[in-house]
């Protein structure tokens, strides 16, 4: 199985208030004791939670990430964000912590740089979580097409995968979804 395998070969059901998993056949693979499952299978994974906490089940019903975290992203570029302890750091695909939990926000990888939030500041790291632009902002997004919008002084602007502004007052765009806005 790929680990970014689009198909899951396990759904889940819903038996006496707890989440377990079938197969194509209608067999119960994983008994049911989840509280909660994802819509969608997404990134080879179902993400799942037990006494309140996360983890995720893959394509074949293993449980490849024990319930552990508070909170869990899904993965994006092989990595996803959890809360441990109060604080966001990234796991690998087999559960590894790659980036330690010291980060009070964080969103998902894209183009190889995640947003993360410290003390009130945004900046970006890599996927070894240096910090590659500086934690200045007042809310950054991901990057997309080698560009991401941060917020500065409450100022718009678009900043490049090195952190200079290729742009000015940029404007939040899409201001009605925006969480910052």
């Amino acid at each position: 199985m790929s680990p970014n395998n689009s198909t899951p070969n396990v759904h889940p059901v819903h038996v006496d208030g707890k989440i377990g998993f079938i197969n194509r056949n209608g067999d119960i693979m994983v008994q049911p004791i989840y509280d909660s499952v994802s819509y969608y299978f997404f990134a080879g994974f179902w993400y799942v939670e037990k006494d309140g906490l996360h983890g995720c089940v893959d394509a074949d019903g293993h449980e490849t990430i024990k319930p552990q975290y508070e909170d869990m992203d899904c993965f994006y570029e092989d990595l996803c964000g959890v809360k441990l302890d109060g604080k966001f750091g990234f796991i690998d695909r087999t559960g590894n912590m790659v980036v330690k939990p010291q980060f009070d926000h964080i969103q998902e990888f894209r183009e190889g740089l995640a947003p993360v939030e410290m003390n009130g500041k945004w900046g970006y790291i890599d996927k070894k979580g240096d910090v590659i632009i500086p934690l200045e902002y007042d809310y950054a997004d991901v990057f997309q097409g080698a560009l991401a919008q941060v917020k500065l002084n409450g100022e718009y602007v678009y900043i490049d995968r090195t952190g200079r502004r290729v742009w000015s007052k940029a404007g939040m765009i899409n201001s009605k979804y925006h969480p910052n806005s």
